[in-house]
């Protein structure tokens, strides 16, 4: 079963690049989302078309390293959520509530929502 997620930021743990990149590896419609805050990554995911998951393959839910290809790198969070049946946000605790005003809005009725916060 394939899903459309919607992966929104990425900490300095990079788990939001980590999950977007061994979703897309794992065959599912990837839209990831980075803030204007976050330029370099946002390019760097846009020249490469996707993210480099690394060793070891054991370590992922995919199974598999490599490029994932992820359908949509954008800074638009309406671009990224629209459809998705998954929505996972990697954001620290202390810029949640703000990052939140941007996105909530844009979250659809059934959507399954996700929140992975650091609290440092």
């Amino acid at each position: 079963m394939s899903l459309k997620i919607a992966v929104i930021g990425n900490t300095g743990m990079n788990i939001g690049a980590a999950v977007a990149g061994d979703m897309a590896l794992a065959g599912h419609d990837v839209r990831f989302l980075l803030w204007p805050d976050q330029p370099e990554c946002l390019e760097a995911c846009r020249a490469a078309g996707g993210i480099h998951v690394g060793e070891p393959a054991s370590e992922t839910i995919s199974g598999k390293t490599g490029l994932g290809e992820v359908s949509v790198i954008t800074d638009a969070p309406a671009e990224a959520i629209a459809g998705a049946d998954l929505v996972v946000v990697d954001e620290v605790q202390l810029n949640l509530e703000a990052r939140a005003a941007d996105f909530i809005p844009h979250i659809e009725n059934g959507q399954v929502l996700h929140v992975n916060m650091h609290g440092y």
